[in-house]
């Protein structure tokens, strides 16, 4: 069966085949990865907005963010506030390789 595709002028992501091949990660995983890497580089990952925006829960969500994190696809930071709170600070990577905690 064939595969029929849209032209492309605007509004599209080049993202590489292999994060959609990587047999270490689940499905959701690379749908979640996947649509991560569509958003613009200085994008601000929420956990909020991935469950506002997604069929998933929390903790689903957080799972699959865990999931990532420990293929070396993201990393997350804790960073203090001024005001003396916390929050948390995600980069996501294409290829573990980006990651220099992986390096």
């Amino acid at each position: 069966m064939p595969i029929y595709r849209v032209r492309k002028t605007a509004k599209f992501a080049m993202i590489a085949n292999e994060v959609f091949e990587d047999p270490n990660l689940s499905w959701e995983a690379k749908g979640l990865l996947g649509y991560l890497l569509t958003k613009p580089d200085d994008w601000i990952v929420r956990l909020h907005d991935l469950v506002s925006n997604g069929p998933a829960g929390t903790h689903k969500v957080g799972r699959i963010l865990r999931e990532l994190e420990r293929s070396g696809r993201m990393k997350r930071e804790r960073r203090a506030r001024p005001d003396g709170t916390f929050e948390w600070e995600i980069s996501v990577y294409e290829h573990p390789s980006l990651n220099p905690d992986r390096q």
